[in-house]
Order: structure tokens, then C-alpha cells, then sequence
């Protein structure tokens, strides 16, 4: 009795207990007032089982469908890993999208950070912020973009009184090519001020769940998503009956049966030696650049259409709006003036002027933009 007496005062007296003493618990939710109110879908974590329903893996709980993934079946498995560990009990969504902006909640609190590994962004909430303007809102702390919001700033703002209401300093990924599903949590370790632990970050490069940074651009702001890649990890692979160009878990291209055009895409990307890897707008025009420029030189054997950057116009073609060099179109946008006249402001920033086809004319399996000129 008198040993087990010591041993208490000694760990009570201890740093390390003092401050495990002071390790804050999971906040309560704050009285904030949001934009537009929850709409919370309530639901039993453990009757969280899989679906195929439609050729759709679905997560379900009792006759509630929470979540569709798709024919990705190893996305859905993980989900319902996470609502089974994390016991979540309630989803709200802020918007759709990829990622999706959405929250679940533990009994109407933040879920607290498992010891699982997953692939997450430690975030600032002291600096958490709706910023952009126009087309271009973002969610961000001093360091990252979280979320962007097209020209929906109530969404952002509602994204950031949620953050703000139930406390969160994480947010988690699940999907194995692209964000399917994300929650956030509260993770108890995590202090104000805490240095952001490299190998997250990492893992978050690695698995592509995210963009390691927002694409943002002088008098343009944030136009899209930034990744940084290193060519030399580039790699051409069979999947099935395709081959794909890949970096990490990132499929960037997909050329079918024609193992020649994705040798030949892999061998020009190593040859400039790109290190970076861009999406702007809603359908995701791709683009790589150099240390922040347009890869330069053209090899004779690549099939290419040239185009004056600075003679670059939007108009109506057959009621779709397209980027185009005079006659010729060279992105088609739809009914989205908007996207469209963004895609050529980028282009004309960069300096590109030729847009090569890799793989088939009709369906290639990359197009890439360079600078010749």
C-alpha cells in the first residue's frame, strides 16, 4: 500500500504527468451562429455495413444510405473502418466535390484523431480563414489551402463556422486515388503552434489525396491545385488491359493498349524534367511545369498544334464555350464561360504555345502543354 502510495506521488509530481494532466479533452460545441443551418444525418455506427447496389459500393446504416464510392470497393471498406473505430454517428455535408466538404461527428462532438495511420492534414484552426474573392474562395490557415469553393463563399463560410463550432485541428482523407470521403477530427496532442510533422505531409504527397498546395497566381489568385512530383518516380505500368502513367498512387495518364505513346510521355516528362504537376478549373486541365515554368522544347517526332498564347480568345462554338487560336479550339468548356476564360488566362501566364496530343487524336491519353518559342 505504502510502495503503491510512493509510486502515485512520484508519477503526480513528475513533467510528464503534469502535462498529460493538462492535455485538453475533446471541446464541447460552441453556441456559433452558422451561415445556413446543419443538416445532420443521424445514423448507428454499428449497423454500418457495405452495399453493392447498381454496381455501386455503398455505405449503409440500417436502411440509411450514407455513402456511395463508386465501384471502388477498398475506398468503402476503409470508410466503414473509420465510422466503426471513430463510432461516428452523424454526417453533415457542406458541399460536394472531390474532395467532398463534409464533417461526421461522435455523438455531437469532434471525433477524436485514432492511432491509425491515415493520410491526414494537421491544420491551424487559430488561423483558419475564408479567403479569395470572386470565383476563387478558399478555406486556409497561414500555411495551406484546404478547400476551394469555386465562387461559392457561403459554402466556405459555412465550412469555417463548422471548424470553428466543434473545434477540429485535423482534417483525414480516405480514397486510395482521390478523395472519396473526409472527416475531421480533434487530435488532444496537437497544441497551438505545433510544428506540422514532416512524414504527414509526406504521406500526403504520396497518396495524392490532396494538393501540397493551391495553385495561386498574380492578378489571378488561386486558379487550382498545385502537386510536387519528382520525374524520376514517374513510371509506366500495366493495369488491366491499360497502360497507365503513374506517380505514387496518382494515375496521371491512361493510353489504352498503346504502350509506345506512354513510353514516350514518361521519356519527354524525364527529359524536361518536370517537378511539378497542375489542375485548373472543374474538368481539371492538366499542365506540368519546371521549377514553376513551362517545360520548354519540342521534339520533332511529337505530334503538336501550335497556337499563339497572347492571341488566345473564349467565344461560342456550336454552344459550348472553348478556348481557341482563331479557328481552332482547343479546350472545350460547355456552357462554362467562366471555366473557360480562366483556362486561358493560365495558359497566356505560362507562355504556352503548343499543345501535343499523346496516344490517340480522338482519345489520348495525356495532352501535354508546352513553351517553344
Amino acid at each position: 500500500m505504502r510502495t503503491t502510495l510512493l509510486i502515485g506521488l512520484a508519477l503526480a509530481a513528475s513533467p510528464a504527468f503534469a502535462q498529460l494532466s493538462q492535455t485538453p479533452g475533446v471541446p464541447e460545441p460552441k453556441d456559433i451562429a452558422l451561415p445556413r443551418d446543419e443538416q445532420l444525418v443521424a445514423f448507428d455506427p454499428n449497423a454500418a455495413v457495405l452495399k453493392l447496389v447498381g454496381g455501386k459500393w455503398q455505405v449503409w446504416a440500417g436502411e440509411k444510405p450514407l455513402k456511395d464510392f463508386g465501384r471502388s470497393q477498398a475506398d468503402a471498406m476503409e470508410a466503414l473502418r473509420v465510422i466503426r473505430e471513430l463510432q461516428l454517428t452523424h454526417l453533415g455535408t457542406v458541399a460536394e466535390g472531390t474532395p467532398p466538404v463534409e464533417y461526421w461527428l461522435r455523438s455531437g462532438k469532434a471525433p477524436e484523431a485514432g492511432s491509425f495511420r491515415r493520410v491526414v492534414r494537421p491544420f491551424d484552426p487559430g488561423t483558419l480563414r475564408v479567403a479569395g474573392g470572386g470565383n476563387t474562395w478558399v478555406l486556409a490557415d497561414k500555411t495551406h489551402v484546404l478547400f476551394a469553393f469555386g465562387a461559392d463563399k457561403a459554402s466556405a463560410d459555412q465550412a469555417l463556422g463548422v471548424c470553428q463550432k466543434y473545434g477540429f485541428n485535423q482534417v483525414v482523407y480516405v480514397g486510395q486515388v482521390e478523395p472519396k470521403m473526409v472527416y475531421f477530427v480533434f487530435d488532444r496532442t496537437q497544441g497551438p503552434g505545433t510544428v506540422r510533422e514532416p512524414g504527414a505531409l509526406d504521406a500526403i504527397r504520396e497518396a495524392a489525396a490532396l494538393p501540397a498546395s493551391a495553385l495561386s497566381l498574380p492578378k489571378l489568385g488561386y486558379v487550382g491545385d498545385h502537386f510536387s512530383i519528382d520525374s524520376r518516380k514517374l513510371e509506366v505500368r500495366l493495369e488491366g488491359r491499360d497502360w497507365i502513367l503513374q506517380h505514387g498512387k496518382q494515375t496521371l495518364g491512361t493510353f489504352g493498349g498503346d504502350r509506345t505513346a506512354a513510353d514516350d510521355t514518361l521519356r519527354m516528362l524525364r527529359d524536361w524534367r518536370v517537378n511539378e504537376y497542375c489542375r485548373v478549373g472543374a474538368q481539371g486541365v492538366t499542365f506540368f511545369l519546371v521549377n514553376g515554368r513551362a517545360p520548354r522544347g519540342m521534339p520533332l517526332t511529337l505530334r503538336s498544334t501550335p497556337f499563339s498564347p497572347k492571341d488566345l480568345g473564349v467565344r461560342e462554338v456550336a454552344g459550348s464555350w472553348a478556348v481557341t487560336d482563331g479557328p481552332r479550339v482547343l479546350y472545350d468548356f460547355g456552357p462554362d464561360r467562366e471555366e473557360a476564360e480562366l483556362v486561358r488566362k493560365v495558359l497566356q501566364h505560362f507562355g504556352f504555345d503548343h499543345l501535343a496530343t499523346m496516344g490517340h487524336p480522338l482519345r489520348p491519353g495525356m495532352r501535354l502543354l508546352v513553351k517553344d518559342r
